[in-house]
């Protein structure tokens, strides 16, 4: 009788469980609640924490920043030939920078930065502009900026001074590496130019995302990367006077006497290499030398003494405002030809 009971009490449980069974079907994979609550959705790019001096990098970009700092002015004065000074900060001064358009209007300040790009990938690289808006963002006193970094100036792999570079955007070729000036403008009146602030960069991947990279800019920092931008700098011009010198070098006297000789009388050709055409009219008296420079309907004179060099011909303006220059020339068989004036830095 008991073993009945058990074996009765054992079959309607096994009805109750289909039962069960039958009014709740069973989800298949692709209907599981599960797998949807864990699909990843897309977020914002990781944030990446760096000192200055330090290389962020993507499979496609290596990016150094070498220098960074608040303030109020920029330096806007190069010479012909090079911009070493050009776009770097400095103190404010009302006269000297009445014109300059580097200067932070009031309740604003510039945010300066110094930096070396890699560009790995097998294709040109675009940053900044309207290709890469997003390309910087500046976070100061608890208020984030995403303002466009404006570029400067321009160190390529070949050169030997810095140059002017006016633009918004970089285009980097295949291996290509270069160093940049720029500033980002942003609404803010500092205590001093010396607090602390995030500069980030946003930089792009193979895949099409972007990487974060944030430098935590502090006063020690900020100390040490300016004096060595500066030291940079300072060797740049060291070596850049150093070739001037030589070049300066006069060449042996018979050399001398006879370009001398074929220099005097009238010289005139047109220099294109500035992108607009401007005249020169030279003309070289004994050791005294006028040189005459017409562009856009304005003429200017000058006056000064020359050199008879070893490849070139050195002129020094009696006026301390006008840049000395040399003349390139070449003399062969008894004829001399001379090339364009090329300014150089006093």
């Amino acid at each position: 009788m008991k073993k009945w009971i058990v074996l009765l009490l054992a079959v309607s449980m096994c009805l109750t469980l289909v039962a069960c069974g039958s009014g709740n079907k069973v989800p298949t994979n692709a209907e599981t609640p599960s797998d949807k609550a864990i699909t990843p959705e897309k977020s914002e790019p990781e944030e990446m924490k760096l000192a200055l001096g330090e290389t962020a990098k993507t499979d496609i970009v290596e990016f150094t920043l070498d220098a960074a700092k608040l303030t109020e002015a920029l330096t806007n004065s190069a010479s012909t030939n090079n911009a070493d000074s050009y776009g770097f900060p400095k103190e404010y001064n009302a006269n000297e920078d009445a014109s300059n358009p580097f200067v932070a209007s009031v309740g604003h300040v510039l945010v300066f930065a110094s930096f070396t790009i890699h560009n790995t990938n097998r294709t040109s690289l675009d940053l900044g502009g309207s290709f890469n808006g997003s390309f910087t963002k500046v976070e100061y006193q608890g208020n984030s900026f995403s303002n466009q970094m404006r570029f400067t100036a321009e160190f390529s792999g070949d050169s030997t001074h810095w140059n002017t570079y006016s633009s918004s955007n970089i285009l980097l070729s295949p291996d290509e590496t270069s160093s940049y000036r720029g500033y980002i403008d942003i609404a803010a009146n500092p205590d001093s130019l010396d607090d602390s602030f995030v500069l980030s960069f946003i930089l792009p991947t193979s895949s099409g995302e972007q990487k974060t990279f944030s430098y935590e800019i502090n006063a020690a920092d900020v100390s040490a990367a300016m004096a060595k931008e500066q030291a940079k700098q300072d060797e740049i011009a060291a070596a850049a006077e150093a070739a001037i010198q030589e070049r300066k070098t006069e060449t042996d006297a018979e050399t001398v006497t006879t370009v001398k000789s074929l220099l005097q009388g009238e010289w005139e050709y047109t220099d294109y290499s500035s992108g607009n055409a401007v005249k020169q009219n030279i003309v070289f008296d004994g050791s005294k030398v006028v040189v005459t420079s017409t562009a856009l309907g304005l003429t200017l004179e000058k006056v000064g003494t020359y050199t008879v060099c070893i490849k070139d011909i050195f002129i020094d303006f009696e006026d301390e405002d006008y840049i000395d220059c040399f003349i390139p020339y070449e003399l062969e068989n008894g004829e001399l030809t001379i090339y364009h004036i090329e300014n150089i830095v006093k």
